[in-house]
């Protein structure tokens, strides 16, 4: 029995478009709200999947894998076949179509390439945070306000760059819709390329949604999180935030992050601190789609955690559940920096 996957279609079945589509999620499975999700989106973004062949969503595809150029000469193309066909003599009401036309026709056409980066997107391992399950979600609809600011956004991608970014944020909206506030897209749409790199480095240098700090930034890296704070994606940056993380009774402690823990074992009641650098609320959701390594990051920065523990491990997150006294989890250590009986300089 055919699996989906390589489910051949005729060039003229009206509902071609939707297997299309699904089929090419097929590679990766998610949520049964999801998949649901996935085609109010696709249809939404391209305009209405019953009128989308197969064969013509195939062609889109390839079209995005051309150089830019070829994309403008198609543009150029329909539109002048579109104001060709009007009735109209007026010139004036010709280049006024042709005009909007030509526009409307690039903002699809940039629509289109953000669904297929979206595609790609969802056929990749989720970048959530440990034991954030997504069955919860299932009975969550997109929100139609949501999309309608998204597909405006989407229309005016016209870099490469931008479009793999819009996609990785719908394919984490269709995961979890709510993932992703107005803000955080208006601030994409803004996001020119010296910014884009800066909080891509600065991510890099993240645990869960804090930089771990020293008493200030100097040089090169005071300058890229001025321009990161200028831009509302992190917080204070002169040495001067902290987080507090208190032990429980037994002396244990856990510094959580997205992937990654710092567990502290001490005194019972001691209050574990360490300087940071805070990303808000925007750099936390732009944050969540970029590539991270906080396992390096707590090998870096675990002896700027005062005072000293008795002992430190890393562990690799499994799951976790915030709970009313604390943090459940589950893990797999990763390597014991200070071994219990170890004396702590």
């Amino acid at each position: 029995m055919n699996d989906g996957k390589d489910l051949k279609v005729s060039n003229s079945d009206p509902i071609a478009g939707e297997v299309s589509i699904k089929a090419a999620i097929d590679q990766n499975s998610i949520s049964i709200g999801g998949r649901s999700r996935l085609l109010a989106a696709a249809d939404q973004l391209l305009g209405g999947l019953v009128g989308i062949p197969g064969a013509i969503m195939d062609g889109w595809r390839t079209t995005f894998q051309a150089r830019a150029e070829q994309r403008e000469t198609f543009i150029r193309l329909e539109t002048a076949a579109a104001v060709k066909a009007l009735s109209e003599s007026d010139h004036f009401a010709q280049a006024t179509a042709a005009r909007l036309i030509q526009d409307e026709v690039r903002k699809q056409s940039n629509r289109a390439g953000v669904w297929f980066e979206t595609e790609e997107a969802l056929k990749l391992p989720p970048p959530s945070a440990a034991g954030r399950s997504t069955a919860d979600q299932d009975d969550i609809a997109l929100d139609p306000d949501w999309m309608n600011v998204f597909a405006d956004h989407a229309g005016r991608a016209s870099s490469d760059r931008l479009r793999g970014l819009w996609g990785r944020i719908l394919a984490g909206e269709i995961r979890r819709p709510g993932s992703f506030s107005p803000a955080t897209m208006a601030a994409v749409a803004e996001l020119d390329a010296d910014v884009a790199r800066a909080f891509q480095d600065t991510v890099l240098e993240c645990h869960g949604d804090i930089c771990p700090s020293s008493e200030g930034v100097e040089g090169e890296a005071f300058d890229r999180f001025a321009l990161l704070h200028e831009r509302g994606l992190v917080g204070v940056f002169d040495g001067s935030e902290f987080r507090r993380f208190p032990s429980n009774s037994d002396g244990g402690c856990a510094i959580m992050g997205d992937t990654h823990a710092l567990l502290l074992e001490g005194t019972p009641g001691v209050v574990y601190h360490l300087k940071v650098i805070r990303l808000t609320r925007v750099g936390r959701e732009l944050a969540s789609i970029l590539p991270r390594d906080e396992e390096a990051v707590l090998r870096a920065n675990w002896q700027k955690v005062t005072p000293s523990a008795a002992k430190v491990r890393i562990v690799r997150l499994k799951s976790k559940v915030l709970e009313k006294d604390g943090w459940s989890i589950t893990w797999d250590d990763v390597e014991t920096l200070v071994p219990g009986d170890a004396t702590v300089v």
